[in-house]
C-alpha cells in the first residue's frame, strides 16, 4: 500500500510531467496550426467534377470483363464503398436487403425494398437507373428468394457469384439458402 510520502512524490512527478506539455491557448479549441507545407496548399475544389454516368458504366464494364476472366456469373454488392464506386449510390448496410447484382453479361439488377425505392432513385446519378432492372420487394416477401428468382430469370441457376468483401455473412448465408445451386465466393477472386 502506498503511504502519504510515496503518494506526494508520485503526484509531484506527475505534475512535473504535465508542466512540460505545451500550453495550447483556450481559443484554439485544442487544434494546432497545420504544418507550413500543408498551410501553403490551395483548394483545388473548382477542378473537381462529378463522376459521369458514362464513367460508372465503364467501371461496370471493366468489372464484367474481370468476372468473365474469373469464371463468375455475377458480382453482388450490398452497400458501402463498392456500391458507391460502381453506381454512385451511397447506402449503408441495414436489415433490409438492398443489392446490386452485376452480371458478367446483361443488365445490372437492383434488388431494393419497395419502401426505400424512391430514396434510392433520388440518390442514384441521373440516367443511371434507366440502365438497371429493378426488383422491389415488400415487407412480407423474402428478398433472397426474389434475388434467386431474378438470377434464375437470367439463366443463372448454377455457377459462381462473387460477393463483395464487406457484405455481411448473414446476407451471404441467406442467399446461399435461397439459391443452393450457386457457389458464393469472394469477389476479390476476379
Amino acid at each position: 500500500m502506498m503511504d502519504r510520502r510515496q503518494f506526494m512524490d508520485t503526484a509531484g512527478s506527475a505534475a512535473a510531467c504535465f508542466a512540460m506539455l505545451p500550453v495550447i491557448p483556450a481559443h484554439t479549441s485544442g487544434k494546432l496550426p497545420p504544418p507550413s507545407a500543408i498551410a501553403r496548399l490551395s483548394s483545388m475544389r473548382e477542378l473537381a467534377s462529378p463522376i459521369s454516368t458514362g464513367e460508372y458504366q465503364q467501371r461496370m464494364e471493366r468489372a464484367r470483363q474481370l468476372l468473365s476472366e474469373g469464371h463468375m456469373q455475377a458480382l453482388m454488392l450490398c452497400g458501402g464503398n463498392s456500391l458507391a464506386y460502381f453506381c454512385g449510390l451511397r447506402w449503408t448496410f441495414s436489415e433490409r436487403l438492398l443489392s446490386l447484382l452485376l452480371p458478367a453479361k446483361g443488365t445490372p439488377l437492383l434488388i431494393c425494398p419497395q419502401m426505400q425505392f424512391a430514396r434510392v432513385r433520388e440518390l442514384l446519378p441521373p440516367g443511371l437507373l434507366a440502365g438497371f432492372e429493378v426488383r422491389a420487394w415488400e415487407e412480407d416477401e423474402d428478398p433472397y428468394r426474389l434475388t434467386a428468382a431474378a438470377l434464375a430469370d437470367r439463366s443463372i441457376r448454377t455457377g459462381t457469384i462473387g460477393v463483395e468483401e464487406t457484405v455481411p455473412y448473414g446476407l451471404v448465408e441467406a442467399l446461399s439458402g435461397a439459391a443452393p445451386g450457386l457457389s458464393l465466393v469472394s469477389g476479390q477472386r476476379s
